[in-house]
């Protein structure tokens, strides 16, 4: 059966749809299958899945040899977009319309011809899914890299925490940019309009999709403070310490 044909429920990566949606690791039989098709259908890939069942996010491994026609690009991206969604057990994209590239560069005369897709973070409902972003190589005959995945199945309740709530709970915490330097979070500590997205939090060995607001906090920091129950997920600085 080809990948392109697996159904969600045939992928033990797909959760049932309760707040938060989680991942959890597959099984040794259920992930050695899931690889043996993978590796069947895409001969020539050198990647492997992660514990999940998707595509290993890992240094990239290139196969070289092979052409690509750069003139004809636009095909060419059309063509990775549906190797992609073929790949849909492993890589959670089942239509390529889902799929939106951020940048593509196209290298004639190396010793790996290719061109090199960057897309988009995965979209649910209208909420950015961090994370998520998919690398696709491919040559004219066909792909030489993939990386990274998109999650099949997303539950987004609606916020039960306000901005207003999330906000307050933040007035008093103390940040940390370098070891010297600490802020005190005040009332009007806050820089533009918060907004939801989707943030994969692992919890043990499993990934929990926790819908978040994400807060600017004096252009320093950005936290993630859960939507649903109220918890601070993350802390992100904006500046590289």
């Amino acid at each position: 059966m080809a990948l392109g044909t697996f159904a969600c429920e045939d992928n033990s990566t797909a959760p049932a749809l309760t707040y938060p949606t989680t991942y959890a690791p597959l099984s040794a039989p259920e992930l050695g299958d899931l690889t043996a098709r993978f590796e069947d259908q895409n001969p020539g890939l050198c990647e492997t899945l992660d514990v999940y069942g998707f595509v290993e996010d890992v240094d990239e491994c290139i196969q070289s040899g092979g052409s690509v026609t750069c003139s004809n690009s636009d095909r060419l991206i059309e063509l990775a977009k549906a190797d992609v969604a073929r790949n849909y057990a492993v890589t959670g994209v089942r239509h390529r319309e889902d799929l939106h590239v951020r940048t593509s560069k196209c290298y004639e005369g190396t010793y790996s011809p290719r061109i090199t897709l960057r897309f988009e973070n995965q979209t649910w409902k209208g909420l950015e899914v961090f994370g998520t972003e998919i690398i696709a190589h491919r040559n004219n005959e066909g792909l030489v890299h993939l990386s990274g995945h998109h999650y099949p199945q997303i539950f987004v309740p609606p916020a039960e925490v306000s901005i207003q709530t999330a906000e307050e709970s933040l007035v008093g915490k103390t940040l940390t940019l370098w070891p010297s330097y600490e802020y005190i979070v005040k009332e009007d500590s806050f820089v533009g309009e918060p907004f939801r997205v989707v943030y994969p939090y692992k919890v043990g060995d499993r990934i929990e999709l926790r819908v978040t607001w994400s807060i600017d906090v004096v252009d320093l920091w950005r936290v993630y403070v859960d939507s649903v129950t109220g918890e601070e997920i993350a802390v992100e600085p904006l500046v590289v310490s």
